[in-house]
């Protein structure tokens, strides 16, 4: 017997019971018993993605993380069957970060990262885009939360593809790498690390006044929360680089 296509409300239904579940288990990763939620999603993805984006701005870290996850597997695997529903989706994202979507991006932009981390075609085609959002001379956001959450989406980018980011780029971090904001900090230092890699030595002395740094963080990375300094999670990012 065919089951019924879901409505937007029941995916949210749906959603908001397997945080609950993650929350309660304290286990944000996504594991075998999670495949029938990523099946469900991944089967109706023009239902899905609408709920899902109405939890990037929920309160709770477990709803809004889980959402990226799950927004970043689903647009990705779908742009292997329909590349331009996902270009379409990105267009959508961009236009959430304008001046005139009245300010409705909060997680768009780690959604974002989180995309173009699981497809190299669409990070080649909107990395950049990415990249302009933390610009004084591109697509500037004016919000903190949203530019760093644009950084850790760079961040994503930068450590699964070397090909998007030029190490030239590094001069832009200078920005972040003295802010206030400890996971700004810390983000910044991450993409630094990918560009040490690539060969950039002038940026080695930032890197080594980031390591460091001792102000606690909580970082969201690969399905869980890593607490440490910022100049501990900076030393061990290199080991996140899938290149």
């Amino acid at each position: 017997m065919k089951h019924p296509k879901p409505t937007s409300r029941t995916v949210k239904t749906e959603l908001q019971a397997f945080f609950d579940r993650k929350k309660r288990e304290r286990n944000f990763y996504l594991d075998d018993n999670d495949k029938p939620i990523v099946d469900f999603v991944l089967a109706y993805p023009a239902v899905s993605l609408s709920p899902l984006m109405a939890f990037l701005s929920s309160p709770d870290p477990v709803a809004k993380w889980g959402a990226v996850m799950l927004i970043g597997h689903l647009v990705g695997s779908q742009a292997e069957i329909d590349m331009e529903w996902a270009r379409t989706v990105l267009r959508k994202f961009m236009w959430y970060l304008n001046d005139e979507s009245g300010g409705m991006g909060w997680g768009v932009p780690e959604a974002m990262g989180e995309i173009l981390r699981h497809h190299h075609g669409l990070a080649v085609e909107y990395g950049k885009i990415l990249w302009s959002y933390i610009d004084p001379e591109g697509n500037h956001l004016e919000n903190d939360d949203l530019v760093e959450g644009a950084l850790w989406g760079i961040a994503r980018v930068a450590t699964s593809w070397n090909d998007i980011y030029p190490d030239s780029c590094w001069k832009t971090l200078a920005l972040y790498r003295a802010s206030h904001r400890a996971l700004t900090r810390l983000c910044a230092g991450i993409v630094g690390v990918c560009f040490q890699k690539m060969g950039n030595a002038e940026i080695t002395e930032s890197l080594a006044d980031l390591m460091q740094d001792d102000e606690r963080v909580s970082l969201f990375w690969d399905g869980g929360f890593i607490e440490g300094s910022v100049g501990e999670i900076v030393s061990l990012s290199h080991r996140w680089i899938l290149w």
